[in-house]
């Protein structure tokens, strides 16, 4: 824990995407969301929570489809894509799809500059 003045806490975990790079787990109001920074691999480092209101992934170093069976193990009410782009000449929007009908029912979506998230 970084950071919890008992009304906000945030927790960091090491990834392997470089040296010094977070994921970060905020907790607010009897919320948890999961903001991933960048990561290696899902398979490799993503961080060991559950039961989120909102689990905010990276998508720009691998396809991300590879967050498929992580996602399913783990209670999360909604899954935002963001910093997706191409991976090995495909568009990981393109990818997303595949991704949602993989993770359904959970709602995901694609994130978008100025979007706005209401938990």
């Amino acid at each position: 824990t970084i950071f919890d003045d008992g009304n906000f806490k945030v927790t960091a975990f090491a990834t392997q995407h470089c040296p010094n790079s977070h994921a970060f787990l905020i907790e607010a109001e009897g919320k948890r969301v999961l903001c991933s920074g960048d990561l290696r691999l899902p398979a490799v480092d993503f961080p060991p929570v559950d039961n989120l209101d909102a689990a905010i992934l990276e998508a720009a170093h691998f396809n991300v489809t590879e967050y498929a069976d992580i996602l399913k193990d783990k209670s999360v009410k909604a899954v935002y894509i963001n910093h997706y782009g191409n991976y090995i000449g495909t568009i990981n929007g393109a990818n997303f799809i595949t991704l949602r009908n993989e993770i359904a029912p959970v709602p995901a979506e694609l994130t978008t500059d100025g979007m706005e998230i209401s938990l």
